[in-house]
């Protein structure tokens, strides 16, 4: 009986200083060494590197197209403030323009239709004389 107890005895002091000294072991086990440090910071700082690139093209894009916009704007500010005399003047030349493209067009036509005329004369011709 008295062995049991000794058994007992032992088992629950060493279960004590095992629970005990358990913290300082997992402590000492995850304490990062200066590799494990460096290796971080370095991955952070490539991360950090990456992040920085992605912001200044973001940047840029949107530099490009307010710089695009503020040109749209003189443009359109410009042409806001066209006299009647100028809008006059454009409008004439576009209507002649218009006019000389209707008169080729009108030709092109007329010479396209007579040349397909010719051809159903020429078919007509070539089966009345063959069948």
């Amino acid at each position: 009986m008295i062995e049991y107890i000794i058994a007992l005895i032992t088992g629950i002091t060493t279960s004590y200083l095992y629970s005990s000294i358990e913290p300082f072991l997992q402590k000492r086990k995850k304490q990062e060494t200066i590799e494990d440090r460096i290796r971080k910071l370095t991955s952070s700082m490539d991360e950090a590197a990456k992040l920085i690139g992605q912001i200044e093209s973001e940047i840029n894009k949107r530099s490009m197209l307010a710089e695009k916009l503020n040109n749209d704007i003189e443009y359109y500010e410009k042409l806001k403030n066209i006299n009647a005399n100028e809008v006059e003047a454009i409008a004439q030349v576009l209507r002649s323009e218009l006019y000389m493209e209707g008169k080729r067009s009108f030709w092109k036509g007329v010479s396209v239709n007579f040349i397909f005329f010719l051809l159903g004369v020429f078919a007509s011709y070539l089966i009345t004389k063959f069948a």
